[in-house]
């Protein structure tokens, strides 16, 4: 296994953002970067905890919260794993049809209606935060953005986390 600083960052103490989510951050982005593959095991929390100086709990919420992201799924006395990420199929041509637009429904309700699942949205959190590097070089050199983080369920489960 590769050294855990060489796959994850450190913590910001400038950082407004709470330490339990800085680590789920550099977590998520590892796993979105491919370092950690579908079915494979995260890091122990004794070994996050050893990398970050963080106590047991923090790293427990950090997991939580990409479990409730539907990214990772435990094991009881064997760890954390990435889930696998069922393929997302666009089913309907007219997803972004104004109709829709004007009675509210945006393209993950109108296709999931078509597709006879029950949709929900939750995890709505809109906030201002530091910009990563790439997203203040693609806005043209800002300092701060403003972030919206939605999860998508179908059926009870989560199916994409999206953050605008």
């Amino acid at each position: 296994m590769t050294s855990l600083p060489s796959l994850l960052g450190d913590l910001d103490p400038t950082s407004d953002r709470a330490v339990f989510r800085q680590i789920a951050d550099q977590l998520r982005e590892a796993i979105d970067r491919g370092r950690f593959k579908e079915g494979e095991k995260l890091p122990s929390e004794a070994e996050l905890v050893e990398h970050y100086g963080v106590s047991r709990m923090t790293v427990r919420n950090s997991f939580s919260v990409l479990q409730g992201e539907g990214l990772v799924h435990a094991e009881h006395g064997k760890g954390v794993f990435v889930r696998p990420r069922p393929p997302v199929r666009r089913l309907a041509s007219d997803r972004f049809a104004r109709r829709h637009r004007e009675q509210g429904k945006s393209a993950f309700i109108v296709e999931a209606d078509a597709a006879g699942s029950h949709p929900q949205v939750d995890s709505l959190e809109v906030k201002e935060e530091k910009a990563s590097q790439d997203i203040s070089t693609r806005l043209g050199s800002v300092r701060r953005v403003l972030a919206r983080r939605r999860r998508y369920l179908l059926d009870g489960r989560p199916v994409e986390f999206a953050t605008s």
